[in-house]
């Protein structure tokens, strides 16, 4: 099962669509939820004329229906939509744990960077149960087929499972497939003391590391996946900003979620919030 996080907002047409495309490519149900959050007077005993909890969960079933019939347009057969009051997040987050994928719009609202994703569209991304694809305001989600996915690579069983992701998104839309390893300079990082004597023979030995868990998984995706295009790239540099630098113009974005504190902030490691900011493209965060 798909679940779709829907609004009437803007940007949920367009992850309405790629829901809609990957539940027909995986052949699964989608499941359209909106969610209505109850207003504080409704708790206010002093307030005059409180509105039923009714109105709202109507209005919320209203909303998942209008997005159920467009994704029957869509060519979606299997489509189930569920109106319901409370915490968007929470909400969605519950019906991801019966998923294999949530797909949600960015909300993002603001200038500064905490708002450029929207709070339920990150706190979704960072307690799923499941991969989350977030469609950012604006975002060409790119024609039916020929999708360009980019994922990032460093050899990790989480971002082995971002590969895994991309590529079944890549086959089903019979695209193309690029996987992006980024290597660092650890001396130039303050991550190590400077020895001089021995910096060209680590550069050298970090950089074939790289190459070498770039060509092995390459090698591993032709030879399972014989009619996918895959392509490599490997550079030097900050993971988020060559990762995005490397996506530019791609359809879709993927990375491992990497996080391992308890903290809400904490479930997304550094390159999956960076990209999740700044991607202009749809993005997918795998766990």
């Amino acid at each position: 099962m798909i679940v779709l996080s829907y609004s009437s907002g803007h940007d949920c047409e367009g992850a309405l669509t790629w829901a809609a495309r990957a539940a027909i490519a995986r052949d699964v149900p989608l499941a359209v939820v909106s969610v209505a959050g109850l207003p504080s007077m409704l708790g206010d005993a002093n307030y005059a004329a409180p509105l039923p909890a009714e109105m709202f969960t109507e209005s919320a079933q209203a909303i998942a229906e209008e997005g159920a019939a467009k994704a029957r347009e869509l060519g979606v057969k299997d489509v189930t939509a569920h109106g319901t009051t409370g915490d968007t997040a929470r909400a969605v987050v519950e019906f991801s744990k019966d998923a294999e994928l949530v797909v949600v719009g960015s909300r993002g609202r603001g200038q500064l960077l905490s708002a450029l994703l929207g709070s339920v569209s990150y706190e979704i991304t960072a307690h799923a149960h499941c991969p989350v694809v977030v469609i950012r305001r604006g975002a060409d989600i790119g024609a039916r087929n020929g999708q360009a996915v980019v994922v990032g690579l460093d050899g990790s069983e989480g971002s082995q499972d971002a590969v895994d992701f991309a590529a079944g998104v890549a086959v089903r839309s019979k695209g193309k497939l690029t996987l992006v390893t980024v290597w660092r300079d650890p001396i130039a990082d303050g991550l190590m003391p400077v020895d001089y004597s021995h910096g060209d023979t680590l550069l050298q030995d970090i950089k074939k590391q790289a190459a070498e868990t770039l060509q092995r998984a390459a090698a591993t995706l032709r030879e399972t996946y014989p009619d996918l295009s895959v392509d490599t790239v490997l550079v030097e540099g900050l993971p988020a900003d060559a990762l995005l630098k490397a996506a530019d113009g791609a359809d879709l974005i993927v990375t491992g979620s990497r996080g391992r504190g308890g903290f809400g902030g904490l479930l997304l490691g550094s390159v999956s919030h960076g990209v999740l900011h700044h991607a202009k493209s749809a993005v997918a965060i795998v766990r």
